[in-house]
């Protein structure tokens, strides 16, 4: 898993491996924990460097070696792993076709499931693709391919030049899972395909999903696809087993990494000394440095490694073999001078950082002076470097410590670049807490600072460093310094007094007055700096230094002056007071004696006193602050969920989160990264937001959870668990804070099973505040509901995000926008015409719309849009009230390759009322960029005003796709017959209903041609949406009779006709099929209503008196209304009662079609006056004003 946890090996042994890997033996089950975390287990090229990833990782590096931490625990480990991807949008993945997604897959086109991690290892392909990644993503569906190259210790990934805008292997049957990707004996690439549709665990899906899917579908299948280069000749594998020894081990020569393994691991197996002399052979001659180092490890694995095999590949032309044979060489160091004398020699002349840093760690394998020398030598040449500084510092024995920090002293103020390399010795020295170490280097420091009487600030800190240590083991070691101490704190004192001394300066000198002196005069000097006229920092140094020295004076001081510190220093004060439990009891007794109010303490530092490991400091808190029981929780939540979420106001929202939030979450540009991404949530109900708040314990994600580290010198530490190595914990807390600790100092490390968010919230938050703090999270991580709805979409390589949409609708009042990412639209046809439909969730006014878009014109080929046009709509299918703006900005910008210009622009509309807004974007050339829209009920005063479209005013056609080859490549990215069938039919009849309405002849017999099904096949769902709701649909809104119109297309066509009778008939089983959905059977039953009506009549009268399934009395309703015979208007009239309202006004303009059918409908008026109550003022409108003047006399009579 990727968390880790406890594991038993076969052995007994038990090994704790939470948040790292582990590596074991298999003939022995010995475990070992290694640094860093994998999701699926790590892999190396030919050299002995490890990669892995996780879902949402492509590839990363593992630099250090954990082993080499454990014999020093005075040293914490570097960063454990290194991301490899680099470059702008790193971890942009290309995806082709649909995707099958649900509501936690994750973002489209970035990576989701990261998996099957392998580096190529042959040259077969091609010398280029020698050592590259290669990451399966199967949810995007392809496999990804880095170059991998060298940089420093670690490594970088690119994507191809090739593959710029897209990825090695890619598929549109959304089936394809590649799940493991690796070299094969023969140079080929294997790719592993689980080949599933649903590749996501159910417990990832909702119910409903869960319910509609066969979660297992595709179990039995699977396939492994072998990528070669083209006319590449298939090498076939030797039978391993039944070689001799020496043809064995000649065949390390090869040039196939996974071909060496396997040889390996034969001979290690057989344990044949024999074949000794061929792999020295080949550890000294082999063909490559990859033969000669699989040779020595081989030799390593039989026991048979020696001194006189390593020594000449100490000097190995190869990097990657010198580094193996530094590591190899380990064990034989003591007992070889010659092989000890050229690892010393090759720590003076090595280049390359990846061997520096064995050379780092193998040093500690050897003694004396000329080894702490070259030591020396190579953190000097590196002390930039984290990883090699690190090496260097295990293998420093701490009797070298003293000398190297005394020679560094006097060289530091000539080289400032020595610096990392003394804090680093130093802290070592520190964390040895040997006292004779460290009074040797306080002594020497003490003498240099005196001499030099120019103390900079990093001498202050390294004194008061060495001055804690020395007093957490004994307090009278500093007062032994006798007269030096008396001249530094003299000398300390008189920087910190003078204004003219830099802050930081002033800051470190007064942090070592405070350590090793609380005498009265030194306290005076310090109450002097507490006062509002001191700058910010110095105060926050003197408070944090006046608590952290415990003396009772010192601290008394603090409380005496509580009342005129701000906020931010108040809260600075509980921090520190939190940090050792006697200043815990003086914090309580201050609460006690009301010299510090409760409602001073905010939630957070409530739940560590309510929760704190000290029985008496917990009840004295619980009766402090009065704490809620989980019953009382459950009352909490059901008080605010009454709460109206309509009367919240985003504005007011994000002074709430500000306030009470933002010490742990970011959002919107404010706070701190330490809980979850709040901009991430997928779930935005208030339900949720409202337990997530205010029961913060009900389910606690262990990432999350509060963790308490007490150190040997009482010091208590509160936080998160982000990382563990070997030798170290960090804790991250509130305001990010970052603590590492040496294990070496830990006292205690206790999970607390809680959040580390507070309980309580509602003592500091209004029901009616708390309205406005969940409009401000929703307004700020829920996504926006729009869609595009034309042919242009955004482009792959500036893709939207189902998941999070990058455009962000701010019509409900917000004053802030998120700059989302760029969407972008390509040059297609004549030009770029992307088309948005925005749904405002509810009827409201628009009276500005504001648009943020980009500009490049050279390099980029991005231009602002030439002209929008807007329109206004209720129900999001018939559109009116257009109005067009044409006045962007598209001046030059004179920007380079990847730069945009962002402009912004407010357009005012004269007040509509909509729930849907459609946006028809134009575009010049090359490209349209968009990165904020918004829609406002408010306009404002520039004059910038989008003006009416009149009728006759006719816009640019552009070049669309031919609607009948769209819908075939629609149709085959599905799996016809699935419900993945449904994925693309939105947009199958979206093509299909517009050449319906467009009623050309020669299209639709295209479209039918395409679509009707072949004779003796089924009628698929997706052909029903053509035929019935694209094509039959299509013409009636065309006001034509869509039986007549196909009849005489087909006169002529007997093989068309055929087909189209069968597919009629077909309809009638689908029109009644339970199992198919209603929308396809509303289409089925338009299909049927084109038999002759007294083959039909039955079937149809059946639905259209059942209100019980709206959307198929629709189908029988709008079929019927298709037919143009008397019978079907008598039906039509009679059911009119029993329709649905919708259904109703559908029928009700069907009777006013042709003058019989109206004037059927007034007759029936006229015998059953109630019927006319069915009939609204707009309807009776048009019957007063129908061209028929018969219809209009006897509805005049009627109506008037």
């Amino acid at each position: 898993g990727l968390f880790g946890g406890v594991i038993q090996s076969f052995n007994g042994q038990t090994v704790n491996v939470t948040n790292r890997d582990f590596r074991f033996q298999p003939e022995t089950g010995v475990l070992e924990p290694v640094s860093g975390r994998t999701q699926q287990g790590r892999v190396r090229p030919d050299w002995d460097n490890w990669f892995g990833c996780r879902n949402g990782t492509l590839c990363v590096h593992y630099p250090v070696q954990e082993s080499y931490f454990q014999k020093n625990p005075f040293v914490s480990s570097p960063p454990p792993e290194v991301s490899i991807p680099q470059g702008e949008n790193a971890n942009q993945l290309f995806p082709v076709g649909e995707l099958v997604q649900f509501h936690l897959s994750g973002q489209r086109g970035r990576p989701t499931s990261a998996c099957g991690l392998g580096l190529y290892r042959d040259h077969q392909l091609g010398r280029t693709f020698y050592g590259n990644a290669f990451v399966c993503e199967p949810v995007n569906q392809l496999v990804h391919r880095l170059v991998v190259k060298p940089e420093g210790v670690t490594f970088s990934g690119l994507r191809a030049d090739e593959e710029q805008e897209r990825d090695f292997l890619t598929s549109t049957d959304n089936w394809f899972r590649p799940v493991q990707a690796r070299t094969a004996p023969d140079g080929s690439l294997l790719i592993v395909d689980m080949y599933r549709y649903l590749i996501e665990h159910p417990k990832f899906l909702s119910p409903e999903a869960v319910q509609k899917l066969n979660v297992r579908a595709g179990e039995t299948r699977g396939r492994i696809y072998r990528i070669t280069a083209k006319d590449q000749p298939y090498r076939r594998l030797p039978n391993l087993k039944q070689m001799p020894a020496p043809e064995l081990a000649q065949l390390l020569n090869s040039e196939n990494g996974t071909l060496r393994d396997m040889i390996q691991q034969e001979l290690v197996l057989r344990a044949d000394l024999k074949v000794t002399p061929f792999l020295a052979e080949i550890a000294s001659e082999g063909k490559s440095a990859q033969s000669r180092l699989q040779a020595l490890c081989t030799l390593d694995g039989l026991q048979a490694l020696t001194p006189d095999i390593l020594l000449p590949r100490i000097d190995d032309p190869h990097p990657g073999v010198r580094r193996e044979a530094l590591r190899l060489a380990e064990p034989f160091l003591e007992q070889s001078k010659p092989l000890a004398k050229a690892v010393l020699r090759q720590a003076g002349q090595e280049q390359e950082l990846p061997v520096q840093l064995q050379l780092a760690y193998t040093l500690g394998y050897l003694k004396g002076d000329a080894t702490t020398n070259a030591l020396l030598q190579l953190l000097e040449r590196n002390s930039e470097n984290v990883y090699i500084r690190s090496a260097v510092l295990t293998s420093f024995d701490p009797a070298r410590l003293g000398p190297a920090l005394v020679s560094l002293l006097p060289r530091i103020s000539e080289k400032p670049q020595l610096l990392p390399m003394f804090h680093s010795l130093l802290t070592m020295a520190v964390a040895t807490r040997d006292p004779g170490l460290l009074k040797q280097v306080s002594s020497a420091f003490s003498v240099h600072v005196i001499q030099d009487q120019k103390t900079e600030a990093w001498e202050w800190l390294a004194l008061t460093e060495l001055a804690e240590a020395m007093q957490s083991r004994d307090s009278s070691q500093v007062e032994k310094l006798g007269a030096q101490l008396k001249q530094l704190v003299s000398l300390a004192g008189a920087q910190v007094s003078d204004p003219e001394q830099p802050e930081p300066v002033r800051i470190a000198a007064l942090q070592f007055v405070l350590t090793v002196d609380q005498s009265q005069h030194s306290l005076e000097l310090v109450s002097e700096l507490l006062t509002p006229q001191t700058a910010l920092n110095i105060q926050m140094a003197a408070l944090k230094s006046l608590i952290k020295s415990q003396s009772p004076a010192a601290t008394e001081l603090v409380f005496n002056n509580w009342k005129q510190f701000t906020p931010v220093l108040q809260a600075e004060v509980i921090s520190q007071l939190l940090g050792r439990e006697s200043l815990t009891l003086e914090l309580l007794n201050k609460i006690e004696q009301k010299v510090i109010q409760p409602a001073q303490i905010d939630l957070t530092n409530r739940q560590t006193l309510i929760d704190h490991n000290n029985e008496k400091i917990k009840q004295r808190a619980r009766k402090l602050f009065s704490v809620a029981t989980s019953a009382s929780r459950e009352a909490v939540l059901k008080q605010y969920t009454s709460i109206d979420l309509k009367q919240g106001n985003v504005e007011r929202g994000s002074r709430v989160f500000e306030k009470q939030c933002a010490s742990c979450h970011r959002l919107n540009g404010k706070g701190h990264v330490v809980g979850p991404d709040l901009a991430a949530l997928t779930d935005q109900s208030k339900s949720f937001l409202l337990t997530s708040i205010l029961d913060p314990n009900k389910a606690v994600d262990g990432r999350y959870a509060s963790y308490l580290a007490v150190t040997d010198d009482g010091r208590i530490n509160t936080g998160i668990l982000v990382s563990e190595q070997s030798n170290s914990i960090t804790l991250k807390a509130q305001q990010g804070k970052v603590q590492t600790i040496l294990r070496a100092q830990l006292d205690e490390l206790i999970n607390s099973g809680k959040s580390l968010m507070p309980e309580g919230l509602e003592r500091e938050v209004s029901p009616a505040a708390m309205a406005d703090l969940l409009v401000f999270l929703q307004e700020h991580s829920a996504p926006l509901k729009y869609a595009y709805t034309g042919a242009v979409k955004p482009d792959a390589n500036y893709p939207d995000d189902s998941q999070k949409l990058k455009l962000v609708n701010h019509s409900t009042g917000s004053t802030r926008f998120n700059d989302g990412q760029w969407v972008g639209f390509r040059f297609a046809g004549t030009e770029p015409q992307p088309r948005l439909v925005i749904d405002l969730q509810r009827k409201m006014p628009v009276n500005a719309l504001r648009v943020v878009y980009g500009v490049n014109h050279e390099p980029g080929a991005i231009h602002a849009p030439s002209s929008i046009q807007l329109a206004f709509s209720n129900n999001n299918q018939e559109y009116g009230n257009p109005h067009q703006f044409s006045a962007f900005d598209d001046s030059a910008d004179g920007l380079g390759l990847y730069e945009i210009d962002r402009r912004t622009i407010v357009i005012n509309i004269p007040e509509q009322r909509a729930q849907f807004v459609r946006l028809d974007f134009k575009g010049k050339q090359g490209w349209i960029f968009l990165s904020e829209i918004s829609l406002t009920s408010a306009a404002t005063e520039n004059q910038n005003i989008a003006v009416p479209v009149l009728p006759g005013e006719k816009t640019a056609k552009t070049e669309e796709t031919d609607p009948v080859v769209k819908i075939k490549t629609l149709v085959a990215d599905v799996k016809v017959g699935t419900p993945d069938e449904y994925r693309n039919i939105p947009e199958i009849w979206r093509t299909a209903i517009a050449v319906g309405k467009r009623n050309q002849s020669d299209e639709l017999l295209r479209l039918l041609a395409a679509s009707l099904p072949e004779q003796g096949e089924p009628l698929q769902c997706w052909q029903a949406v053509v035929i019935g709701g694209g094509v039959i649909n299509g013409i009636t809104i065309a006001s034509d009779w869509p039986r007549s119109k196909l009849d005489s297309l087909l006169k002529d066509k007997p093989e068309l006709t055929v087909r189209w009778e069968q597919a009629l008939q077909r309809a009638v089983k689908m029109a009644d099929d339970p199992d198919v959905k209603g929308g396809t059977r509303y289409d089925a039953l338009r299909m049927i209503a084109m038999l002759d009506y007294a083959a039909c009549q039955k079937q149809l009268k059946r639905y259209l008196h059942d209100a019980s399934h709206p959307e198929l009395q629709m189908g029988a309703v709008s079929g019927i209304g298709d037919v143009d015979v008397s019978a079907a208007t008598d039906d039509l009239i009679e059911s009119l009662p029993a329709l649905t309202a919708r259904n109703l006004k559908i029928a009700l303009q069907a009777l006013i079609r042709t003058d019989s059918r109206a004037m059927a409908l007034l007759k029936a008026i006229q015998q059953q006056p109630r019927t006319g109550k069915l009939i609204d003022a707009e309807l009776q409108q048009q019957l007063k004003t129908h061209p028929s003047a018969e219809v209009q006399q006897l509805a005049r009579q009627l109506f008037e």
